[in-house]
């Protein structure tokens, strides 16, 4: 970003980073899912998110919440006899709840243990969708529990769900993923951020909400890729870096293959080359190139 696009605290320019990675960062498949173990992953997770603020950055930080809303969706599951069951919009607010207080409390922690001095914001964060998304009348993305046969069909019948088998484990129910138009309320996060403070913002891609005919906001059962509202949110904030992290080193071209190539540095010319040769898949990387695109563009 341009030198015009920093923020003043203090006196000094300060420069803006906005950092996402995924849910399986606080929760791995091969953990047992404990609130211990996520508060661990969280503090580990906040020795690097300090060193960007050591580098001179104000942060934001944008997480998934994947694995965190499919045990959610297994709770409502498992108590639907005794507890009326709660939709998927209001699902995602309770993990952007939960999972931003763990790393609230570890980054406070790790502040306090750095000397810094830095107020911690976790913002419950609405993003547009367009009701009218294609990606509506064709919902992809599975979410929740594995369900018999029989249950799946009752829940279809029952609910309008639109259910998949996956892989030989079961019935899933499957959700649309339509793309962020807006994400509502960002003037307030840049005064937090100018402000010096540390915001958690856009969890979990954000509850995704519709505006009616009558200019109300409303929830509705979809998800949000959580690449793409960072990609917004960098934009809103005049960021100056963009991270999103990954479980592999870098980009590669021809990922996995005997041709395979680390990419150090790839210009948007040779990425959306890359992403009409298909090689970064829709379920993967493909959001991330994507994102990352929209971010070099717009900034």
């Amino acid at each position: 970003m341009a030198e015009k696009n920093r923020i003043e605290l203090d006196g000094k320019q300060h420069r803006v980073a906005v950092i996402a990675f995924g849910g399986n960062a606080l929760l791995r498949p091969q953990d047992h899912g404990t609130q211990e173990e996520q508060f661990t992953l969280a503090w580990k997770a906040t020795r690097w998110l300090v060193e960007i603020i050591h580098r001179g950055y104000e942060l934001a930080i944008v997480h998934g919440n994947g694995p965190q809303v499919g045990n959610i969706m297994i709770q409502v599951e498992e108590a639907i006899t005794k507890i009326p069951p709660q939709s998927l919009d209001v699902a995602v607010a309770q993990t952007q709840g939960s999972m931003g207080y763990m790393l609230a409390n570890q980054l406070r922690n790790r502040l306090h243990e750095e000397q810094l001095d830095k107020d911690i914001a976790c913002v419950l964060t609405e993003v547009v969708v367009d009701r009218e998304d294609p990606a509506f009348d064709n919902p992809s993305k599975p979410v929740g529990p594995y369900f018999t046969a029989y249950r799946a069909n009752l829940l279809q019948q029952e609910q309008g769900w639109k259910m998949v088998e996956d892989a030989g484990r079961g019935w899933r129910k499957v959700v649309p993923s339509p793309k962020p138009k807006q994400i509502l309320g960002t003037s307030l996060y840049r005064r937090l951020v100018q402000s010096g403070a540390v915001i958690i913002a856009g969890g979990g891609g954000g509850i995704p909400v519709y505006q009616d005919v009558g200019g109300y906001f409303r929830g509705v059962e979809a998800v949000i890729d959580k690449d793409y509202v960072a990609a917004i949110l960098a934009r809103d904030l005049a960021a100056d870096l963009f991270i999103v992290l990954t479980q592999v080193a870098m980009v590669a071209e021809n990922f996995g293959r005997a041709n395979q190539r680390w990419l150090r540095r790839l210009p948007v010319a040779k990425a959306r080359e890359m992403l009409e040769a298909n090689q970064f898949p829709p379920g993967s990387m493909g959001p991330k190139i994507q994102a990352s695109i929209q971010f070099v563009e717009a900034t």
